[in-house]
């Protein structure tokens, strides 16, 4: 990155931060930019800040790292280096278990998160459906209470009063379509609250695709194309690849031709003139 990219970055990071102080990763890229630049008792600030925010972000193993080389001593990073032997390792050109077991735990603490918010979401539709039962069923009432004490009125006519039995009548039938609706009400809220489940399990699910497939780069032998994961810096929102000495070529690529037709158009398309050459013609 140029250096007049640099600062135009810190420009744009700086508004980040002076316009949502809470986000830890514009604490976090600002940081960056200040330690690339030299100004590193400010950037030391910025990674504190970045990790105080979010302890478990996608970044928070960066802030803990730099910490460690600027051998910060507030307190509540007294003792990082050497309490935690996986910064230790990392910190010396890469530990495979270390950054798995980062990655798993990663997984854990996001699979909670996303456990406790379609919980919350969860909860949410189902008090919704509530409230909403409750605003029927008042309507009702009230749509009653203004029948026996009003009267009703039939179309363009005069007022006319109902009789003792009729008025029984209409407010037990309005009651019961009160009822009904109020029922489908907290259905389709219950319904919206399974959904909020469904997509916690599927989402969950992923995440230990994510980690399975993380695991299997990081433990696998070096890619034959000389591009792997490199378990410094990478995490389960993170991917930091490295380059290898054992590189081989590209396997040839072939020209291939798709035709995509669209059948509402026509049931016949007319054949194309374009002729796909074959291996032996030139």
């Amino acid at each position: 990155m140029a250096a007049g990219q640099i600062f135009e970055a810190e420009t744009w990071f700086r508004r980040a931060v002076s316009s949502n102080p809470a986000d830890c990763y514009a604490h976090y890229y600002l940081a960056d930019v200040l330690a690339r630049t030299g100004r590193h008792n400010q950037a030391l600030v910025e990674y504190r800040v970045s990790y105080k925010l979010n302890p478990v972000s996608a970044v928070s193993d960066y802030c803990k790292l730099a910490l460690v080389a600027y051998k910060d001593v507030s307190p509540e990073f007294v003792g990082i280096a050497a309490s935690d032997d996986r910064y230790r390792r990392l910190d010396r050109g890469g530990d495979v278990v270390g950054a798995v077991s980062t990655i798993q735990r990663e997984t854990i603490v996001e699979k909670s998160r996303q456990n406790k918010f379609a919980e919350e979401l969860g909860k949410s539709a189902v008090r919704g459906g509530d409230w909403k039962a409750r605003d029927i069923k008042e309507s009702a009432e009230s749509e009653i209470y203004n029948m026996y004490n009003g009267g009703l009125r039939s179309g363009l006519s005069d007022r006319v009063l109902l009789s003792q039995k009729e008025l029984e009548m209409r407010a037990k039938q309005i009651r019961a379509n009160a009822d009904d609706n109020a029922a489908r009400a907290r259905q389709l809220a219950q319904e919206h609250s399974d959904q909020h489940q469904a997509w916690s399990r599927a989402r969950q699910a992923d995440l230990d695709r994510v980690f399975a497939n993380l695991r299997e780069q990081l433990t696998s032998k070096s890619s034959p194309y000389g591009l792997d994961l490199n378990p410094v810096g990478t995490g389960l929102f993170v991917r930091n690849y490295k380059t290898n000495l054992r590189k081989s070529p590209l396997p040839d690529a072939r020209f291939s031709v798709l035709r995509l037709i669209d059948r509402g158009m026509s049931d016949q398309p007319e054949e194309s003139s374009f002729k796909v050459p074959s291996s032996t013609e030139e």
